[in-house]
């Protein structure tokens, strides 16, 4: 993001790959998965512990 030069995306993707292998692609993916995981996993079950309250919910209104 502070290039110098007025290089593409593309020149710089392939200068990358070039110099320093394709796993240049993937610097930063563990740190970032790191951060992310815990608040996919804790939506997911909120959204859960949701959709089962919703659903006991509209089986207390179909009874009456």
């Amino acid at each position: 993001m502070n290039a110098a030069s007025n290089q593409s995306t593309f020149h710089v993707l392939k200068e990358s790959i070039l110099h320093e292998g394709p796993r240049v692609l993937f610097r930063g993916w563990l740190p970032a998965w790191a951060r992310l995981q815990p608040t996919t996993i804790l939506t997911f079950l909120v959204l859960e512990q949701l959709r089962k309250a919703v659903d006991l919910g509209r089986d207390s209104t179909d009874e009456a």
